[in-house]
């Protein structure tokens, strides 16, 4: 996915996520490897995952008992690939929706991370790659 735009959160503030402590290494794969976030130090107890995208942070606080609401959107992220991002998903058997908007461009995807938020991802301003 390299040449392009690195993936961004799109978010007014940073944001913050608790997960199962047993998710901590689907949560770095997704959030790393497949969505593209850029990871950051994490916590000197090293009881939570850091992922930067310019001067926001995703923080994902570990925890042995978390309590995951999954209807609501958490977190939106501009990914470089729609197209690689469903490929890696149908590759892995994991289930998401599409959405298309008012142009052809305006494609997301909604899917579910490892800890179970939903999580919409969307590629910036481009007719082609969905």
């Amino acid at each position: 996915m390299g040449g392009m735009n690195p993936s961004n959160i799109q978010a007014v503030e940073s944001v913050t996520l608790d997960a199962p402590r047993d998710r901590a290494e689907a949560l770095r794969w997704f959030y790393g490897d497949l969505v593209g976030l850029e990871p950051a130090s994490s916590g000197a107890a090293g009881d939570d995952l850091r992922f930067r995208s310019g001067r926001i942070v995703l923080t994902i606080r570990l925890a042995e008992a978390a309590v995951i609401d999954p209807i609501p959107v958490r977190l939106t992220v501009l990914v470089r690939s729609l197209a690689t991002v469903r490929k890696e998903l149908d590759e892995r058997g994991i289930t998401y929706e599409v959405f298309t908007g008012m142009l052809s461009s305006d494609r997301s995807i909604a899917v579910a991370d490892p800890a179970g938020y939903r999580v919409i991802l969307r590629q910036d301003g481009t007719l082609f790659g969905f």
